[in-house]
């Protein structure tokens, strides 16, 4: 997909800290896990945050939230979830939790309270992994139902968008990150 003038580019997320931490944790735990396994969950947490954050509408960001701490916990819910072998019911479990204990507000921004968001991303994340991967359940319907986080959060998502799906591109190649100076 090319340049979305309705998105606010550069203060979508910043999709790495959350879903590298998760995978860099989760995988010094897992006795066979290799840095190439720690690299696919990084890269699996990183598209999903920033594909979840794409096909939201912008007013999640113009309306306080800070997209680093909410929408950060799926990645690290995601990069969590692909190296303990989520799939299916258990996966859609561990993304049902994250749309939970997803949070960050935007007023904390200059204090250290904001780069505590993507900490607690991380942290959100590994723990909705783990509770779903031991049984826990959250609804299938937490991202994209009538009170799902698109919704509730978001104000709802670009249906368009989420139709290409993911790796249609990938979003680390295109539109590709920025760095922050």
């Amino acid at each position: 997909m090319s340049h979305d003038p309705a998105h606010v580019y550069g203060l979508l997320t910043h999709p790495s800290v959350p879903p590298l931490t998760a995978a860099l944790i989760v995988g010094s735990e897992l006795p066979n896990a290799d840095g190439r396994d720690i690299m696919l969950a990084f890269q699996v947490g990183f598209e999903v945050e920033c594909k979840i954050s794409e096909w939201m509408k912008p007013r999640h960001y113009r309306r306080g939230h800070h997209t680093s701490g909410t929408v950060g916990t799926f990645g690290a819910a995601a990069a969590a979830a692909k190296l303990l072998g989520l799939t299916g019911e258990k996966l859609a479990h561990a993304l049902g939790l994250a749309a939970s204990f997803a949070a960050g507000i935007r007023v904390n921004f200059g204090t250290m309270t904001k780069p505590l968001h993507v900490g607690r991303a991380c942290e959100n994340g590994i723990t909705a992994a783990l509770l779903a991967a031991r049984g826990f359940e959250a609804d299938p319907c937490a991202l994209d139902g009538q009170w799902g986080f698109f919704s509730v959060m978001g104000e709802g998502f670009d249906e368009e968008k989420a139709k290409a799906g993911f790796g249609s591109p990938l979003t680390i190649v295109t539109p590709g990150v920025s760095v922050k100076p």
